[in-house]
């Protein structure tokens, strides 16, 4: 059985359709799949069970690179395609059964509404699969004698920032408990710049931001004890690693990008869901969130 999947180009997204991954791997264990994403995607599945094949899909002007995926996937016989771009392509290629799933934002969670598309009756959680040197590089550089808490003050827009000053008070907070302080964000000078001040704020702390390879970052998030983040792609990656993950969103909807892990949780800013202003988060609402979530994660791993 042969599964071509055309999955989703940004981060968060990513992450979120690899428990539709897992679900399909669950379903039909001997199947080979073929991963279509983006090349700063391609990471996150170079350890995906079964995967035949990864194409890094770059984006073209007018549309080119649709074109020659179809042609690098045209003259195969698909058991199953899965497109979640609902892409042209998918029609143009022959398979048994094929589910082109919308886009867009509607009501609900969007990990959900890639269940049901495929016919499944509830979903799995978000998973990453990392080789086995992604966690030596990770360890090599964290100390497994220290305890570390992450921190991703970065988002997409600057209105779905919660304020460095805030952040540093976290780090602070933590540092003082005995904590070391990581700080992840994305590549790029505008990532850079948004989480300089924290950078700044915080000069103990373990920069780990910056054009990265994707699966060391996912390996190194594995080993903190708390992750504390904007709406963000990281944010998804900390809890498909379950993390105990706090999502912090006001002018994004949690109903529809809530972390999805064992130990996430998400945070609203005060006021109509989608229209909140993240400086409304208060300081004191995200230290009792995040202790849940450290308390909860320590009982249910001390207990099993």
């Amino acid at each position: 059985m042969k599964i071509l999947f055309i999955g989703s180009h940004r981060l968060g997204d990513a992450v979120i359709s690899t428990a539709l991954l897992a679900a399909l791997l669950k379903r039909y264990p001997t199947a080979k799949f073929t991963i279509i994403c983006s090349p700063n995607i391609e990471p996150l599945f170079e350890a995906f069970p079964n995967c035949e094949r990864l194409i890094p899909l770059e984006k073209q002007k007018h549309n080119r690179h649709w074109l020659e995926l179809w042609k690098q996937t045209v003259l195969h016989r698909w058991s199953m395609v899965v497109d979640l771009r609902s892409s042209l392509v998918s029609l143009g290629l022959w398979s048994q059964k094929r589910f082109i799933v919308k886009g867009g934002r509607r009501a609900g969670l969007k990990i959900a509404q890639q269940a049901q598309a495929l016919g499944f009756s509830s979903y799995e959680y978000p998973r990453v699969w990392l080789k086995k040197e992604r966690y030596e590089v990770a360890r090599a550089l964290l100390s497994q004698n220290d305890k570390w808490v992450a921190l991703a003050p970065t988002a997409g827009t600057a209105y779905k920032i919660w304020p460095p000053e805030n952040f540093a008070h976290i780090g602070r907070l933590f540092s003082k408990r005995g904590y070391k302080i990581i700080i992840f964000y994305g590549a790029g000078t505008e990532e850079y710049n948004r989480a300089e001040p924290l950078l700044k704020a915080l000069p103990q702390a373990f920069d780990f931001g910056g054009g990265k390879v994707l699966s060391e970052v996912a390996a190194c998030l594995s080993y903190c004890s708390l992750f504390i983040g904007n709406d963000s792609g990281l944010m998804h990656l900390a809890a498909s690693l379950a993390v105990p993950s706090l999502g912090l969103f006001g002018p994004s909807k949690a109903s529809q990008y809530a972390p999805s892990g064992p130990y996430a949780m998400a945070l609203s800013a005060p006021g109509c869901e989608g229209e909140g202003n993240m400086k409304h988060i208060s300081i004191a609402n995200v230290i009792e969130k995040a202790e849940s979530l450290l308390s909860q994660s320590v009982k249910i791993n001390s207990s099993s």
